[in-house]
């Protein structure tokens, strides 16, 4: 959370194997709780070396939706974040190594 935005996210799986990809989305409230509007960019970080097919990622309908790789550093959890406007959420993803 952040200055009055909401987000929330999720992986589609979040339990990979080293190089191993997943789909990220984020939903981005506005401060009255209305989806965010078109275009504004959310950021998203990796603690563990995952990769992003793009970022930052234009909103589309309230959502940011990103491909994520997970790196080569495994039997942690990688703490994935998105960004926006101030406000931030975290999903950890488990990273194995088969």
């Amino acid at each position: 959370t952040g200055p009055g935005y909401n987000i929330q996210i999720a992986a589609s799986d979040e339990d990979l194997v080293v190089g191993a990809t997943t789909t990220i989305t984020a939903v981005i409230y506005e401060p009255d709780g209305a989806p965010v509007r078109d275009g504004i960019d959310v950021f998203f970080g990796s603690s563990l070396k995952g990769s992003f097919s793009d970022n930052p990622v234009k909103t589309s309908g309230g959502k940011a939706v990103v491909a994520y790789t997970a790196g080569d550093v495994h039997g942690y959890q990688d703490e994935v974040t998105a960004t926006c406007n101030g406000a931030i959420a975290k999903v950890n993803i488990a990273v194995t190594a088969f």
